[in-house]
């Protein structure tokens, strides 16, 4: 911009522009009207890069616990999976059959104990590995149910608990396939589902 394009500008926004002599309430008055007047004031980079962060964060949030964005407006439904009894079982070290039984899994998800009753432990599902869709609905909430004979495994489940859970045609995997989110099954998950 040139000094004539300046002196251009300033003149077509200037109050006293016309004006021969200002004086001294002119003046004042014209510096108090500056003053109070308000000026519109421009989102600058430390009120914009936070809220950008923010709702990127709850984006990725949302995201997360959801499930993902594409399955929002779907209806949600419930699964139920039989616990079954793994009292006396001869089971192997969990790292060496995780991949078979996580194969054969119709079922895979990580969740949060909700509730523990008598006979039913009630999960939210967080995250699906495999089988987040049951007849065309998201599933919100997994019900572990037992027979009698399985009552000794609710033992391992509580209120606000971390837990890893696969099924085989809505069996649950036992042998410490299934159950609270230690490092180790963690780990196994991740290697295996990537």
């Amino acid at each position: 911009m040139t000094d004539e394009n300046l002196r251009s500008v300033l003149a077509e926004v200037d109050p006293t522009a016309g004006e021969a002599d200002l004086s001294e309430p002119r003046r004042a008055e014209l510096v108090a009207r500056a003053i109070a007047t308000p000026r519109p004031r421009r989102l600058t980079s430390r009120v914009v890069v936070p809220i950008t962060l923010a709702a990127t964060a709850a984006v990725a949030v949302a995201v997360l616990l959801g499930g993902g964005l594409e399955d929002r407006g779907r209806p949600t439904t419930s699964i139920a999976l039989d616990l079954g009894s793994t009292a006396g079982a001869q089971c192997a070290p969990v790292a060496d059959f995780a991949n078979d039984g996580l194969r054969e899994s119709s079922v895979a998800f990580r969740g949060v104990v909700t509730s523990v009753g008598s006979d039913t432990v009630t999960i939210q599902p967080r995250h699906f590995f495999r089988g987040g869709v049951a007849d065309g609905e998201n599933v919100a909430q997994v019900l572990l149910r037992t027979s009698g004979e399985g009552a000794e495994d609710l033992a391992q489940f509580e209120d606000g608990q971390s837990v890893l859970v696969a099924a085989v045609d809505g069996k649950v995997e036992g042998c410490g396939l299934s159950g609270t989110a230690s490092e180790e099954l963690t780990r196994i998950y991740a290697s295996y589902f990537g």
